[in-house]
């Protein structure tokens, strides 16, 4: 049973008819089944699993648990944002990175449907999207000849061969095929994901997102 209002860590709370807690202090309520809930998607969340696989391990909704992950994304989104502008000094290395799916590589056309982003190095990876379809609309010319010009101009700053960059690289390619079907608009948070999963451990992932979730919208 709860002891404490999750939100001030006032000492006194009451169960309501509905079996809801309110706090006596800050007067806010929340259920405690739906913490709960929520305690157990964000440990799914942290240790990787897909939406899919965690609501067949909780018998859950999948539209639940999607919209869930949905919020969880948002928040860690919002997090390491906030932590790479704390320390935006420490940058040490940086490059331009071109995501093409494994399905599509043998496409020369593919091209034009690349995701691009930069990735930097501040003592942990962080990661932004580039507007690669508004940068390169206006140069004429063919898919092979795009692709070169894009290896030969890109973004970067690598001081050594083997980098966490690098490996932060391949690991996102191994992460990505994970999930399957992503909307154009949704790829950047998919992309945040595996840049947490990459700069934390699970324990680490657990507490980030169990704070954030109390911080943030009522539950």
């Amino acid at each position: 049973m709860e002891t404490h209002c999750i939100y001030c860590q006032h000492k006194f709370v009451y169960i309501l008819k509905n079996g809801h807690i309110k706090c006596a202090k800050c007067k806010k309520k929340y259920s405690l089944e739906r913490l709960a809930r929520r305690i157990k998607i964000i440990n799914g969340f942290c240790e990787g699993l897909n939406a899919y696989v965690l609501a067949d391990k909780l018998s859950l909704n999948y539209i639940t648990v999607t919209n869930e992950y949905k919020i969880i994304r948002i928040l860690i989104s919002n997090f390491l944002q906030n932590e790479f502008e704390k320390h935006e000094s420490y940058i040490s290395e940086y490059d331009e990175y071109l995501y093409i799916p494994q399905n599509k590589k043998a496409s020369v056309e593919a091209i034009f449907e690349a995701k691009n982003f930069l990735i930097f190095d501040y003592g942990k990876i962080y990661t932004t999207m580039l507007p690669f379809v508004s940068k390169y609309k206006t140069i004429n010319l063919e898919p092979k000849e795009l692709k070169k010009f894009l290896s030969q101009n890109k973004i970067a700053k690598l001081t050594q061969q083997e980098n966490t960059i690098n490996k932060f690289c391949n690991f996102f390619e191994k992460e990505i095929k994970k999930y399957k079907g992503i909307k154009e608009e949704n790829f950047s948070f998919y992309l945040k994901e595996i840049e947490f999963r990459f700069n934390y451990s699970i324990k680490q992932r657990y507490d980030i997102a169990i704070k954030l979730m109390y911080d943030s919208i009522a539950i």
